[in-house]
């Protein structure tokens, strides 16, 4: 079963996505990209996999331009581990960061961001992952009153 809020994009879904809107080529092209709720990286991963369709080889990739952000370390473990098994390919270990997003500091500046943001309802959360959101919910200006919070 997978946990609460995440289910991911499916890859093919996931290369669509990328590929119509044309992140692929602007990759290609000396763009950097962020998922910034990486998941289990399948927007990342269809980027590869676009590239290497298109011919790319797979020593020129230009993987240090990929980054992930994600809060769950065993999801980013197993992107890690699947893009190195299907492809023979590691992203630079300081593109992932296991962090929650709200809590992210110095985001690397990038020219693309893709994803699939994850939902949740708040009162879906336990008491430790409402107790770390409260504050970005009242910074945001989501909630007026306290007694109102979901």
């Amino acid at each position: 079963m997978t946990p609460l809020g995440q289910v991911y994009t499916p890859p093919a879904v996931a290369a669509r996505i990328v590929g119509d809107h044309g992140v692929v080529r602007a990759w290609l092209e000396g763009a950097s990209v962020l998922d910034p709720t990486a998941g289990d990286g399948s927007f990342l991963e269809a980027l590869v996999v676009c590239a290497l369709r298109e011919g790319v080889a797979p020593s020129q990739l230009p993987l240090h331009r990929l980054h992930g952000i994600e809060r769950n370390p065993l999801a980013l473990r197993d992107f890690v581990e699947r893009l190195h098994a299907r492809h023979g390919l590691r992203l630079p270990a300081d593109n992932l960061r296991v962090v929650d997003l709200f809590e992210a500091r110095n985001i690397p500046p990038v020219d693309w961001l893709v994803g699939n943001p994850p939902w949740v309802n708040y009162v879906d959360l336990d008491e430790a992952q409402r107790a770390q959101l409260r504050p970005h919910f009242h910074a945001c200006g989501l909630v007026r009153d306290a007694r109102r919070l979901l």
